[in-house]
């Protein structure tokens, strides 16, 4: 039973070691997750997940800085920033989230 349990952990560190983290922009809380999507020609996608109790407002904060960051010196312009509660049920307990999500376009 231990070498079976000893393979599942090593797979589960195999299977979660290779996804690739977005920088953190400086003044991020760790709780916060980014997820970018390239969207074709010149636009960005920019999901911010936490739980639900990290308020709207420090979202589009941190959304605000990872799309400062994502365009670096280059102007751009944005959506309206649309925000999300949603609630999952995972191992048998209920996981609530907040998402705040909005595209940025760049104009040069």
């Amino acid at each position: 039973m231990r070498r079976g349990q000893l393979l599942i952990f090593a797979a589960l560190v195999c299977l979660t070691s290779c996804v690739v983290q977005e920088p953190r922009p400086p003044g991020v809380s760790r709780s916060i997750a980014f997820f970018v999507t390239p969207l074709y020609p010149h636009s960005n996608e920019i999901v911010v997940v936490s739980s639900r109790g990290v308020s709207p407002d420090v979202l589009k904060d941190a959304w605000r800085k990872k799309a400062r960051m994502v365009a670096g010196d280059r102007r751009f312009k944005t959506t309206e920033l649309v925000v999300h509660d949603s609630e999952t049920v995972q191992g048998g307990w209920p996981m609530e989230r907040r998402t705040v999500t909005g595209t940025m376009t760049f104009l040069d």
